[in-house]
């Protein structure tokens, strides 16, 4: 299934084997063992991949046949929940949460690396 929507989405984009194996920094082979079954793919190429194509990774993975633009509707995040479907402000709202749970997050783990050397 993987290897079958990894096809489908390089040809939508109108990029080759060689296309992808470069953008993923492996072999031509190595990418075709992807499409083809023949490999298996690792988180972080998978990741990579989905970001590429710009869907999600239930969409990459076939957990869902939602229509794999609905993450572009969304901005280019992907919500808990959704996100297709919230308005400008809801969306907003849910970036400036995240933005700023990542800033706190910094924050303490600066705090904690500070207090280790002491």
């Amino acid at each position: 299934m993987l290897g079958e929507r990894i096809k489908q989405l390089r040809k939508e984009k109108k990029k080759t084997h060689q296309d992808m194996a470069d953008f993923l920094g492996i072999t031509r082979q190595a990418y075709g063992y992807y499409e083809s079954g023949k490999r298996d793919v690792d988180t972080e190429t998978l990741t990579k991949l989905a970001d590429f194509f710009d869907v999600s990774l239930d969409y990459m993975v076939g957990r869902t046949e939602e229509n794999h633009q609905a993450l572009s509707k969304s901005s280019g995040r992907a919500y808990y929940g959704g996100g297709a479907d919230w308005t400008d402000d809801e969306r907003k709202l849910a970036d400036a949460a995240v933005e700023d749970w990542r800033r706190r997050k910094k924050e303490m783990e600066a705090n904690m690396n500070t207090r280790n050397k002491q």
